[in-house]
């Protein structure tokens, strides 16, 4: 920690073209350009403080790879709030548009501000590796986030188990149809996420590929997990298939949103089950009319509170014990590893888990339902 004014938690979010990995758009007008934020750090008032208001604060940078999409902004949101609960810390949060020479200036110019912790979800698992060892170089511990980073220079590691998310969501769409022709449509394959998920839903699969009884007759992966070129792939398989298509299992809502489209340009709607992962409001209320079969509700308030508790748990010098459950090998180094929860979603638990479990409101969820037919 250093000596640092007592300031209010600056949200910095660059702008730029929105693209992305998992979920719905923030409001444009939350967004501010990291010029701004700088100059409200050094407003008058801040000047204006006695030198006795000045108190040791804990300067923690998040570079999140974008605060565009449902995911991270509620991640964002979290971590936030922990920080305000925790007290003391100064949170400097960047956007990075998906972009991971944008991501790689964000992080440097944290560095060069003094971060005591940085906070990273890599755009790339790979191109982040030089940011993250810079960090490293100059004292900072590293907490990654939600993707994992090809370098062993972090101290921990908070992550879902994507392999059990793509077994779960293979098992899902096993439930709804136990035979057939099966698309995959994939995100962008510059992280390890799309390549695990895609084993543990074939895991799940196994013995009716091995049997016949399921061909997957299309499988693809999309950069920047773009809704429009999902569309894309949904209507390349569907003319390749003539429409003998009978499941659709996407890696994400955005992209399930266009898988969604155009099944329903050739009438199929709700008639292929379509399963994904990220619980956004749109991909609920697809869930809701029956043309999306179902979704994965992330635990975004645990995750961001452990994330935020690992960093200052690092920036204190505190025992991360209670954070860490296993350890994952990274070039040969056991990283400090905690899992985040997920729960399947369906028509049928959909007010249990997403509006009773506080994910989100009956407002949020059911707003093109008229209120009298709204679940009690």
């Amino acid at each position: 920690m250093k000596k640092r004014m007592a300031m209010f938690v600056s949200l910095v979010l660059t702008t730029g073209l929105v693209l992305g990995g998992c979920g719905q758009t923030a409001e444009p007008e939350a967004q501010q350009s990291e010029t701004e934020a700088v100059q409200q750090e050094g407003s008058p008032e801040d000047s204006a403080q006695s030198e006795s208001e000045a108190k040791d604060t804990i300067l923690i940078g998040l570079s999140q790879p974008t605060n565009q999409e449902a995911r991270y902004k509620s991640n964002t949101d979290a971590q936030q709030a922990k920080a305000e609960e925790i007290g003391g810390i100064e949170l400097i949060v960047t956007d990075a548009n998906n972009d991971s020479s944008t991501q790689a200036t964000q992080i440097e110019n944290m560095i060069s501000k003094g971060i005591d912790v940085l906070i990273v979800c890599p755009c790339d698992g790979e191109a982040i590796v030089p940011s993250i060892e810079a960090a490293k170089a100059d004292g900072i511990p590293v907490v990654v986030w939600g993707r994992e980073a090809a370098t062993d220079q972090q101290d921990v590691f908070i992550n879902y188990d994507w392999t059990d998310i793509g077994r779960q969501m293979g098992k899902e769409a096993l439930s709804a149809v136990p035979g057939g022709n099966y698309v995959i449509i994939g995100g962008d394959n510059s992280t390890v996420i799309p390549d695990e998920m895609t084993t543990g839903i074939k895991e799940s699969l196994q013995k009716e590929l091995d049997s016949g009884e399921i061909n997957i007759v299309f499988e693809q992966y999309i950069t920047n997990w773009a809704p429009d070129g999902a569309m894309s792939a949904m209507e390349n398989a569907l003319t390749q298939q003539k429409n003998d298509v009978d499941a659709v299992i996407c890696h994400n809502d955005g992209m399930a949103g266009g898988a969604v489209q155009a099944l329903a340009a050739q009438g199929l709607a709700g008639e292929v089950p379509v399963i994904a992962m990220d619980a956004e409001v749109s991909a609920l209320e697809r869930v809701l009319d029956g043309t999306q079969h179902s979704t994965v509700q992330f635990d975004f308030n645990g995750e961001g509170e452990k994330i935020m508790s690992a960093a200052y748990a690092l920036a204190t010098g505190q025992s991360l014990d209670d954070i860490v459950a296993f350890y994952t090998d990274i070039n040969g180094v056991d990283i400090p590893t905690a899992n985040v929860p997920f729960f399947i979603v369906t028509k049928d638990n959909l007010k249990e888990v997403v509006i009773d479990g506080g994910f989100k409101t009956m407002e949020e969820v059911y707003a093109n339902i008229p209120k009298e037919e709204w679940p009690k």
